[in-house]
């Protein structure tokens, strides 16, 4: 699979042709210098939400409404802000799995974390993606709880997604304690220097997980995985 990270919470997996967009946020992320163009050109069979916040749902509409991928949320969301949008919309609850394709599962995960008050207003998730036989985790916005241990009860995580600015979500201390909750093989920094308040050390992030396991690709750039 071939998975671009493009700063923020927003990422990209593409698995034999099937391309699906995490957390799109994309016009306005400031690591990205032609997030305009970028928006108004990613293709997107799917679009999974960890959240309603809008550094998250970003450019949801207008990728999907121009691409016609499905949308993946949470049960409910889709009352608040997509019905009526002639959008796709896929929407298990937590603990119900989806399957996107032959070869690709989605199944959702509670998160920690605020829910917005307003017509975006959802509960939080968090998300695991089995895909090409591995697993992947998508922590969303969370602080740190015991039970994200559950999500690699059955397999080990292949590689999780984990937010580390602090503030809003868990620091970057906790996020080594996620790390062995889930005992990933490999773990990808998110949520972390977009905004003054999540400023993190991401250096040393990397460095305090075992050796081989922490890694910061390229903004922008696709890895193989």
């Amino acid at each position: 699979m071939e998975i671009t990270h493009f700063g923020h919470a927003a990422l990209r997996i593409v698995s034999d042709g099937t391309r699906i967009l995490v957390d799109p946020f994309i016009s306005q992320n400031p690591f990205l210098s032609h997030g305009d163009e970028l928006a108004t050109s990613l293709a997107a069979d799917y679009i999974i939400l960890t959240h309603s916040h809008e550094d998250h749902v970003g450019d949801t509409l207008a990728i999907a409404q121009r691409t016609g991928a499905t949308v993946v949320v949470l049960a409910d969301t889709p009352i608040q802000f997509l019905t009526g949008k002639a959008i796709p919309v896929m929407a298990p609850n937590f603990g119900g799995e989806v399957q996107l394709t032959p070869t690709i599962t989605v199944k959702f995960y509670p998160a920690w974390h605020a829910v917005t008050t307003d017509d975006r207003a959802s509960m939080s998730a968090g998300f695991a993606l089995s895909v090409e036989g591995k697993l992947l985790y998508f922590a969303g916005d969370t602080a740190l709880y015991s039970d994200m241990k559950l999500v690699a009860l059955r397999q080990p995580v292949d590689m999780a997604f984990l937010p580390i600015g602090g503030y809003y979500t868990m620091t970057q201390d906790d996020a080594l304690i996620a790390a062995s909750f889930l005992t990933a093989a490999h773990v990808l920094p998110i949520h972390y220097d977009t905004f003054p308040k999540i400023k993190a050390d991401v250096a040393r992030f990397i460095a305090d997980l075992p050796e081989g396991v922490g890694f910061r690709p390229a903004i922008g750039e696709p890895f193989h995985f």
